[in-house]
């Protein structure tokens, strides 16, 4: 697994996590170095538009780009790269009940360990909304009851 970001702090989390290779997306060689070998999959968590097309580029024949992440910028892709290099973009914004339910089934048995920023109690969820705005958060924010 390749993780690419801009925060250090967060690549070496991912480091840690068991990413195999990380990249930080603020040097301007991440493409070429990507290039070399190619990806199969690309995950856009940021929903950061202008990075799309570097995502792309560096994507293997047939390969898949999920975005995760959002925001309201216009998308500009080559249509001819996507089209002679049978790639695809896939959305994936929601989930079901089924997955949720399959989520914390996970966390509870120990099989998926959860990277927790911060705690709060119901009363200060403002707060916690608040910090979630906070592009240097490390991992989720809980608000419990």
């Amino acid at each position: 697994m390749i993780a690419l970001g801009r925060n250090s702090v967060k690549l070496a989390i991912a480091t840690k996590l068991g990413a195999d290779k990380v990249f930080s997306s603020e040097e301007d060689d991440w493409e070429s170095r990507l290039n070399e070998e190619g990806v199969d999959v690309a995950i856009d968590f940021a929903g950061s538009a202008e990075q799309i097309p570097r995502l792309l580029k560096v994507l293997r024949r047939g390969g898949r780009l999920v975005t995760v992440g959002y925001s309201d910028q216009d998308l500009h892709i080559s249509y001819q790269k996507l089209a002679l290099d049978a790639m695809q973009i896939i959305g994936s914004r929601s989930y079901t009940r089924t997955d949720l339910r399959l989520a914390v089934n996970m966390v509870e048995s120990g099989k998926v360990r959860p990277l927790i920023d911060s705690t709060f109690a119901l009363k200060d969820a403002n707060q916690a909304l608040a910090l979630t705005k906070n592009a240097g958060l490390k991992g989720r924010v809980v608000i419990g009851i």
